[in-house]
């Protein structure tokens, strides 16, 4: 199967780290949500979406691609990367997605180093994150994925 994850990783370069991780099992390409405007997504079986959280939601980049383009029920994944690590974060983007006909296949979330507003004041929260087991579970989700 073909994929192609499409990211934003801005701050602490957490998000990019997952990516890689899901790179290396699913043998995808990636590319951020700005160049994934110049693609036509009916070359790929499985797209995944995903960001650092930003006051609770993912990346706008992010949001455009999904509010923009019709999925026609093709296979769909999200991730996150965040201080907390709270996978909730992902429902707004699922939701989005579900209302241009993607199909969801997976949903992945992990901690990654947060220096975002008054965390800065306090050296920032989630230090050390995505850690090697945060890398490992990504690894485990994207050869759940691959088994799709």
């Amino acid at each position: 199967m073909k994929s192609i994850v499409i990211f934003e990783s801005v701050h602490h370069g957490n998000t990019k780290k997952i990516v890689n991780e899901f790179q290396k099992i699913l043998n995808c390409d990636i590319c951020s949500a700005v160049e994934a405007k110049q693609i036509c997504f009916d070359n790929y079986d499985i797209i995944g979406l995903g960001s650092g959280i930003f006051h609770g939601k993912h990346h706008n980049n992010i949001f455009n691609i999904a509010e923009s383009t019709d999925f026609k029920n093709k296979k769909t994944f999200v991730f996150s990367t965040s201080g907390t690590g709270n996978i909730k974060y992902n429902n707004k983007l699922i939701n989005v997605l579900k209302n241009n006909n993607a199909d969801i296949v997976g949903n992945f979330s992990c901690k990654g180093y947060d220096t975002y507003g008054f965390f800065k004041y306090i050296g920032g929260i989630s230090k050390g994150h995505p850690s090697n087991k945060d890398m490992e579970k990504a690894r485990t989700f994207a050869e759940k994925l691959n088994q799709i």
